[in-house]
């Protein structure tokens, strides 16, 4: 999966030539901070998935949602000392949900990728990844008269999912459905900082920026069910256009003259992306269909965020 290497590669080939201007000009500095980040997620559209066939504990994707998960984010900004500095961003989202059922018979519901379904599955388990990448290069540059900053830049984001359902009903019999969806964004954005309130040794700002991105989702499928569909493959892609925005609220207290310790609040939301469990509404192995596609998906991540910010 090359999505991490691509955006580190970016940030390296970013980060050296900057670090070399700044080696041969007296004025610039720096300032680099890195957070770890504590997140959850909304979930994917509703979509039931079993029936229980004792009416008690029907299973849906929204079943499938993330706890709490941890991620982390670096940035580094030349500070040029004259019009406008520059910035480079990584964020890393990941989130991870594992399910099983075991003890009560369940049905696949028939209506569900035309899966023709069966009595008496025993146990299922359910796996439900993401990972999000995001490079930022961005132009910063701070008011006169007020202590606000504007922010324009560049970002390129992956979203990788995979959303893996398998059921087992005994005697060796297993019914699986398998699902990998890839989104690249990439495209300009626009935002603001400001300083809400600043003291001798701490101080509290907030950020907000968002974008319209070009975008190109793919979703590829495995499907297996030996009394039903039997074994079947569906792949589709399409290109379209999404959104990201970002805000987040930090505090920092400064503890020398180049080391603060700061922490925080973010969101980050996107919409207009292919989901993997979002697939499964518009699958029917039963006909079955091809080249589906659903990019109409979106989510929002929040959550807390601490860490360092060093200047020099």
């Amino acid at each position: 999966m090359p999505t991490k290497p691509i955006c580190l590669t970016l940030l390296l080939v970013t980060l050296i030539p900057l670090s070399l201007q700044a080696q041969t000009n007296g004025d610039v500095g720096w300032r680099v901070t890195a957070d770890v980040l504590v997140l959850s997620r909304t979930d994917a559209e509703p979509q039931l998935l079993f029936q229980d066939l004792i009416g008690t504990d029907d299973f849906d994707v929204t079943d499938l949602g993330f706890g709490v998960n941890a991620g982390w984010r670096m940035s580094a900004i030349r500070q040029t000392g004259s019009t406008w500095d520059h910035e480079v961003n990584y964020t890393y989202l990941p989130f991870e949900e594992t399910n099983t059922v075991v003890g009560v018979p369940f049905n696949f519901n028939t209506m569900f990728a035309g899966f023709v379904g069966f009595g008496d599955i025993q146990m299922f388990d359910t796996r439900y990844y993401s990972q999000t990448h995001s490079f930022e290069l961005n132009a910063r540059r701070e008011l006169d008269c007020y202590p606000i900053t504007v922010i324009a830049g560049f970002r390129y984001a992956d979203l990788y999912e995979n959303a893996k359902l398998r059921a087992d009903a005994g005697g060796g019999l297993v019914d699986m459905l398998d699902t990998s969806v890839e989104n690249h964004l990439y495209g300009g954005q626009l935002g603001l900082e400001a300083v809400l309130l600043s003291r001798d040794c701490w101080d509290i700002d907030v950020y907000g920026k968002a974008g319209v991105f070009a975008a190109r989702s793919s979703q590829s499928t495995t499907a297996i069910e030996p009394f039903g569909i039997g074994s079947q493959t569906d792949f589709g892609k399409t290109n379209g256009t999404a959104l990201i925005a970002e805000f987040g609220v930090n505090g920092r207290v400064q503890l020398t003259d180049c080391l603060s310790l700061r922490a925080g609040f973010m969101m980050m939301w996107l919409e207009g992306v292919a989901l993997a469990p979002d697939q499964w509404n518009d699958l029917d192995f039963s006909i079955p269909t091809t080249g589906v596609i659903d990019n109409n998906g979106g989510f929002l991540a929040y959550g807390g965020s601490f860490g360092v910010d060093a200047v020099w």
